[in-house]
């Protein structure tokens, strides 16, 4: 008798002793959305670099950034924000956004003045950027008291499950919500758009100039670190208001 013949009874022993419900393949985790951006915006001579790692899944997110980690988790109506230099936190908990935003005219006592833009779009020539093949779209906006211009770098080929989860990273670094509004309608016009960088720069005559980069360096469905969307160990915790 061979020594496949031994396996096979010894296998069918251990079947009979243990019952084949007890034979479990173990399951890879399953995949995630993970992303690094790295950013720079520069306001009154001075520039401020950033670099940011998020894990995104259904009801939780992390961001990580320098010595900080913000923490939401929506399946617990809490978020945390760690300062992992100090190893405290604080938490918060998370409230419904309001449906309704009070809107005030312009003249309105402390309402700061919102530029709405008239825009021209030129399309720039096709390049890749950190291994993305991307197309360019440079956005002109001219306001009474404001001039902005945005250049996108689009990836439309990509195997990212929810893109615009992405995409909203990089959106709220714009300076008022016109621009963000114009870049949503601007993506729309494309099948499954990645917005891979992004490059702002509004001038003002009354006030200074403003300059903003901000770009994918990592956009990939992987698997998370364990325990990333728990509290680091041994933290302490703020009491907040």
């Amino acid at each position: 008798m061979g020594k496949s013949h031994y396996k096979l009874h010894f296998l069918i022993f251990l079947l009979l002793l243990f019952g084949a419900g007890e034979f479990v393949i173990a399951r890879e985790p399953a995949r995630i959305l993970h992303v690094r951006l790295e950013s720079a915006k520069t306001y009154m001579g001075y520039t401020r670099e950033n670099k940011s790692e998020f894990w995104i899944d259904k009801d939780k997110m992390y961001r990580g950034r320098r010595n900080s980690i913000f923490i939401s988790r929506q399946d617990m109506k809490v978020q945390w924000v760690v300062d992992t230099a100090k190893m405290t936190y604080s938490e918060y908990p998370i409230y419904k956004e309001r449906e309704e935003k009070i809107k005030e005219d312009i003249h309105t006592f402390g309402q700061d003045y919102e530029p709405r833009f008239d825009w021209t779009q030129t399309e720039l020539p096709k390049k890749t950027i950190n291994g993305f093949d991307c197309v360019g779209i440079e956005l002109n906006g001219i306001d009474d008291f404001a001039d902005t211009r945005i250049t996108l770098w689009i990836c439309l080929i990509n195997n990212i499950d929810k893109p615009g989860m992405i995409n909203d990273l990089l959106l709220n670094s714009l300076s008022t919500p016109s621009e963000k509004e114009k870049v949503i309608r601007v993506l729309k016009d494309y099948k499954n758009p990645l917005l891979v960088k992004m490059e702002e720069q509004i001038e003002n005559p009354i006030a200074p100039e403003i300059k903003l980069s901000i770009f994918l360096t990592t956009a990939e469905n992987a698997i998370p670190p364990a325990g990333i969307f728990e509290l680091p160990k041994n933290v302490k915790k703020l009491e907040t208001k």
